[in-house]
């Protein structure tokens, strides 16, 4: 039979105490075309555990819809918030070559039934506080502007803050926040942004946008993936393997000529050249090895920004957002052509990497391995043949209940 993809109750938290267990968040998000979602769903599972946030649910958008939401299902199971629902978001058209590019094996594992995005949001939203939620954005706002047009009673009264992975300037002249064209969420649906951030503005909704210039100012090594499959979850695994494989894929594209059909739609800029200044890549003489290129390579990581993002404390230490008042609320800009707007570059890499091995490290608390009780059973009973009984031995507590605990490798 089919399941109900809304998750798993957590028996720890019940009622108000689920609002207290850190700041109540909606992620919206294109989770498989690339390995930045899985990782900021891997960070969005430390600060759960923290209490610092609290994931109310997870939307996905962009075709194959329902392929999507099986890997977030899987995705967030595996790093234990089986609590968190997921739901079927706007199929929004795209190129069919960034369908779940990297994660095409792990996607259809189980049959779920996924509710409907909209229906799950208004669900969650008329039950929550006023102005205590926030909303995540790590796609296209197709979904939150399809929301406001059927529920913006809710939307107005409820949304504390969206946060959005894209891009936006101040226009002086209007004197209101405009998204930018060429970020790519934006240009996926850009009437769909314009609304969002037009509503925003109107009804006195903070924004904070987080552009790709700010994870250019912190970027990490492509080889503290290799830390993090030392931690023994498969879904770290999966993701130092899948992003392997499309760095591979880029490498040969960028070297071929920008009139080969095996580039597909990779502008004749991305060459050789633009792809060793981008990821900031040292290559000589000595460098042969494809693997010995890519490891050095830099890593971006712009969704897992965008969730740090969702925590004021953070953004107040780590970040120097250009803060622009629109009809008396605060609207956050991180990241500009000229500014990267972080704050302590070194201080950011290592809270990031500190929050994602975290994550891994904590959902295996509890895994352990059941040995065999009858090898056990054997062990004992051969010891005591071999020993003289007596009233000490006799209340001596020499068995294990058949468990010894350890840590054991995490299935996705």
């Amino acid at each position: 039979e089919n399941q109900v993809a809304y998750g798993h109750p957590d028996p720890m938290l019940n009622g108000k105490d689920k609002i207290s267990a850190g700041t109540p968040l909606i992620v919206i998000t294109d989770i498989g075309r690339d390995i930045d979602d899985a990782l900021a769903f891997v960070m969005l599972s430390s600060l759960k555990k923290m209490f610092i946030l609290n994931p109310l649910a997870v939307i996905v958008t962009l075709p194959p819809l329902e392929d999507r939401a099986c890997l977030a299902r899987t995705v967030l199971d595996s790093l234990g918030m089986h609590d968190v629902p997921v739901g079927l978001g706007t199929d929004v058209a795209c190129p069919s070559e960034i369908s779940l590019k990297p994660f095409n094996g792990i996607a259809q594992q189980n049959p779920f039934y996924f509710e409907r995005g909209g229906s799950l949001m208004a669900r969650i939203l008329s039950e929550a506080e006023e102005k205590s939620v926030k909303l995540l954005c790590l796609a296209n706002l197709k979904d939150i502007s399809d929301f406001i047009v059927k529920q913006e009673a809710l939307f107005r009264t409820k949304v504390k803050e969206v946060v959005i992975m894209g891009g936006a300037s101040y226009s002086e002249a209007r004197e209101q926040l405009v998204p930018d064209e060429t970020a790519s969420n934006n240009s996926c649906d850009l009437t769909a942004a314009r609304h969002v951030y037009a509503e925003c503005q109107q009804h006195n909704i903070p924004t904070t946008t987080i552009s790709r210039y700010a994870a250019y100012g912190c970027p990490l090594l492509v080889s503290f993936l290799d830390g993090l499959m030392k931690t023994n979850h498969l879904l770290a695994g999966e993701i130092h393997n899948s992003n392997f494989k499309s760095m591979q894929q880029l490498w040969k594209k960028v070297n071929m000529p920008s009139w080969m059909p095996g580039r597909g739609k990779l502008p004749a800029r991305c060459n050789r050249e633009w792809f060793l200044d981008f990821f900031k890549v040292k290559v000589d003489d000595t460098t042969d090895l494809l693997r010995e290129i890519l490891q050095g390579s830099a890593l971006y990581l712009y969704d897992s920004l965008a969730t740090l993002n969702c925590v004021d404390a953070y953004v107040d230490f780590h970040f120097t957002p250009k803060c622009c008042m629109i009809a008396g609320t605060v609207h956050r800009l991180i990241g500009t052509p000229s500014s990267s707007g972080v704050a302590n570059r070194y201080y950011l890499v290592n809270e990031m990497e500190g929050l994602l091995k975290e994550a891994f490290n904590l959902s295996l608390e509890g895994m352990h391995l059941h040995t065999n009780k009858w090898e056990i059973s054997e062990k004992v009973d051969d010891e005591r043949e071999n020993k003289p009984e007596s009233s000490a031995d006799l209340n001596e507590e020499n068995t294990f209940g058949g468990e010894v605990y350890d840590e054991k490798k995490d299935t996705v």
